[in-house]
């Protein structure tokens, strides 16, 4: 399986590699869209994007064969004068590209119109610009020399801390899933979030001899009730067998 980390961000971008990682319990985030095609928003697609602690817990835990890539410098950003020859051409090539896709384009709205009786307006034109879209450069084709091991990684103290919490909840049987939307580091699921729907918010791990922010507390109950979820505070012990540790809340002392 191959993983490319770009800085902190794994990615995935084969889809056979992405169903093997769905069917070992890691969900990730589709994060791929079409810039000039906004909608496509709400219809992501690959690479896949994994957190820090999923990439440790596949190198470290999994029974997965991983081989971690690094993001890497093509060869034309080595200087400037090949990083501004290489950004030209890119540009000379993407205007030919849009003036023969705006021809293309403009010849099959005027046929269709035609055949309906119609004739074209000076203003279709500008509709017609949406449509548009960029190839973007591969480059796979660069001389990209940044191939390294699991060994080379140096996660910091704060993924250690998270690896640490989510490999706890994986043992416990759930599927993680980043929690930030509902206010917490993670949303747990029971399975598979396309079968079953989460009931439970957890938040930032502490250490284990960190105060609790009251306010933080109260503030991540409100917005996980707001969801319908339980909202459960994490600790994460420096030294000891028991690795995590969990705090749920419940409202009470109303009426």
């Amino acid at each position: 399986m191959r993983i490319v980390l770009i800085g902190e961000t794994p990615l995935v971008f084969n889809l056979d590699d992405i169903r093997q990682l769905r069917q070992h319990g890691i969900v990730g985030v589709l994060s791929g869209t079409l810039p000039s095609l906004s909608q496509q928003n709400v219809f992501l697609s690959v690479p896949l994007r994994l957190m820090m602690e999923e990439l440790l817990w596949l190198l470290w835990d999994s029974p997965l064969d991983v081989n971690v890539v690094g993001g890497g410098l093509p060869h034309f950003s080595k200087d400037v004068k090949s990083g501004q020859i290489h950004g030209q051409q890119s540009a000379l090539r993407v205007q030919e590209s849009f003036e023969q896709q705006r021809l293309q384009r403009w010849e099959n709205h005027v046929r269709k119109l035609r055949l309906i009786g119609v004739e074209p307006q000076p203003g279709d034109s500008n509709l017609l610009e949406g449509s548009l879209f960029m190839q973007t450069h591969d480059s796979r084709k660069d001389d990209v020399k940044s191939e390294h091991t699991s060994s080379e990684l140096n996660p910091t103290a704060d993924q250690i801390r998270h690896y640490k919490l989510y490999r706890k909840l994986r043992q416990m049987g759930f599927t993680v899933h980043p929690g930030g939307r509902f206010g917490g580091k993670y949303v747990v699921y029971p399975g598979d979030p396309l079968r079953f729907h989460s009931h439970v918010v957890i938040s930032e791990p502490l250490e284990d001899d960190e105060p609790l922010d009251f306010l933080q507390m109260v503030a991540g109950a409100r917005l996980a009730t707001t969801v319908k979820k339980s909202y459960v505070a994490s600790c994460v012990e420096a030294k000891g067998e028991e690795e995590a540790r969990f705090y749920s809340f419940e409202w009470a002392g109303f009426g």
